[in-house]
């Protein structure tokens, strides 16, 4: 009888804790920061790290193993595909760009890569040209520089 009711007082207790324990506050999240345009853009130096990354995306147009500035020189009258013991990527350039084509792959061509990772640039810098009146800065010319530099990031890739 005894170890029954030990049994009995065991379980109850187990289940008050269990249903003390998962009420809806407890499942409530509460992230140590959110990472959203207005509360990330709100100062100097939220804008300077979307400047950041908007200026990595562009570099990597230039630099790496088969840059996308590559398959754009070549498929322009900029350059020639100057292989003739191998088929290149761009030895068969009609079927290269078909859409069902590997068009981001460091073998065959850098085309999609414009669709995919060149817009980023872009839509980092036109956030912060969008984000740049709602953003504190400690003086006017801070503000200015600011206000040039997605422009400038933009259109050429570089940052002063």
């Amino acid at each position: 009888m005894k170890r029954i009711l030990l049994i009995n007082i065991f379980l109850f207790s187990l289940m008050a804790l269990l249903l003390a324990a998962c009420n809806k506050e407890w499942l409530k999240p509460q992230p140590l920061s959110f990472y959203e345009p207005g509360v990330a853009l709100s100062d100097a130096q939220g804008m300077y790290s979307a400047i950041t990354a908007c200026e990595r995306n562009m570099r990597h147009e230039y630099f790496g193993d088969a840059a996308p500035a590559i398959t754009e020189i070549i498929q322009s009258e900029v350059a020639v595909e100057g292989t003739t013991d191998k088929a290149g990527p761009q030895m068969n350039m009609d079927i290269s760009l078909l859409p069902d084509a590997q068009l981001n792959s460091n073998d065959f061509t850098k085309v999609g890569w414009y669709w995919y990772e060149g817009y980023k640039g872009i839509k980092y810098a036109n956030l912060v040209i969008a984000r740049i009146n709602d953003a504190t800065f400690k003086d006017e010319n801070e503000k200015m520089r600011f206000s040039g530099r997605p422009i400038f990031t933009e259109h050429t890739g570089t940052l002063s």
